[in-house]
């Protein structure tokens, strides 16, 4: 009989703790899927798939978001220009991209498209999207478009023509 009641109350605990780790899964899913909930379509599968993995790390500890910024922004070269520029920009509001590991990103991924990105931002921050930001998401992407033009200028870009020859 005793062994009988401590089976059920091991099989209580596992059951409880089954259902917490189901709750956590679904509020981080609820999470995720609410902090992409602004970014336009075109582009959202590619910035939640960078959010996960910043959750993920965060919550475990391993593993590096960073890495998947860098394969999602590889996927994202093949899109239209209006859309990579779509993603650069909301990539830039979530996520502090200006440390070593995402070095990379300003100039071996956005490339040729800084100069396109600037002007991009630039035209944003006069819309009332970007007035609806947290003050901390409005500076983010007020030091880009302060750095932009010096990494224009350190010429850390391939330029519009060197790329429309290589796509053909």
């Amino acid at each position: 009989m005793k062994n009988r009641s401590a089976i059920s109350s091991l099989a209580l605990m596992t059951m409880i703790a089954l259902l917490v780790v189901g709750f956590v899964i679904s509020g981080i899913s609820a999470y995720i899927v609410k902090s992409v909930s602004d970014v336009p379509r075109q582009v959202r599968d590619e910035v939640q798939a960078v959010v996960r993995a910043e959750t993920y790390s965060a919550i475990t500890g391993k593993g590096f978001w960073e890495d998947k910024l860098l394969v999602q922004t590889k996927f994202v070269k093949g899109l239209s220009n209006q859309d990579r520029l779509v993603y650069y920009r909301e990539v830039l509001i979530r996520f502090d991209v200006n440390n070593d590991r995402v070095g990379y990103f300003s100039e071996d991924f956005l490339g040729a498209d800084a100069p396109d990105l600037h002007a991009h931002l630039l035209a944003y921050r006069k819309s009332p999207a970007y007035q609806d930001l947290p003050a901390s998401q409005r500076q983010r992407l007020d030091g880009w478009i302060a750095q932009l033009p010096v990494i224009i200028q350190q010429g850390k870009h391939v330029p519009q023509d060197e790329v429309a020859y290589a796509r053909h």
